[in-house]
């Protein structure tokens, strides 16, 4: 009869790796959704995804030992890879979640003035291309610039514009049309 190899047993050193571990995976997540409005610019996504790869594997190597199941070392990988991607989109929906509660909680409506309006094109991907504009704006006697989304290309330089801006992270701002 076959034997199966089982999960390995608990150890203090074990277990503190475990903790550790997680708390990585718990600081990419945060790291990924609220990066941009703390002024973290060194979390990237990139660089997100290579800190949770490594991390879920070294979870991996801690408590499963797959040195006689060939099978199982192809498919762990593939188990963790689709636990980033579902990861992924999990943090992009709670990225929107947080923008919608700040705007929603914190939301007053301002006036800016589009200063520049460009097209951003990608040349990797010959097809696509980003239309934006930038939009200048005053809260709290401070200017802030940021990229509004113009694909119907309604903007114009000069033109002004309703914003709608969060009071809490002034960063965080929607175009009222």
């Amino acid at each position: 009869m076959k034997e199966y190899k089982k999960l390995t047993p608990p150890s203090k050193k074990r277990t503190i790796w475990t903790y550790i571990n997680c708390i990585v995976i718990i600081l990419c997540i945060y790291a990924g959704i609220f990066q941009q409005y703390h002024r973290v610019n060194l979390a990237s996504a990139g660089m997100l995804l290579i800190i949770s790869w490594h991390t879920l594997n070294a979870l991996k190597r801690l408590w499963i030992d797959t040195s006689e199941m060939n099978w199982v070392k192809h498919l762990f990988p593939l188990v963790i890879l689709i636990t980033l991607g579902l990861s992924a989109v999990a943090i992009g929906k709670l990225e929107k979640v947080y923008l919608d509660h700040q705007l929603t909680n914190y939301g007053l409506t301002i006036t800016g003035k589009v200063e520049i309006v460009n097209t951003r094109e990608f040349p990797i991907l010959y097809a696509y291309y980003s239309r934006y504009a930038l939009v200048r704006y005053k809260l709290n006697n401070r200017y802030f610039m940021k990229e509004i989304d113009n694909k119907k290309q309604k903007l114009v330089q000069g033109d002004s514009i309703k914003l709608k801006v969060s009071t809490q992270h002034p960063e965080i701002v929607e175009a009222v049309y």
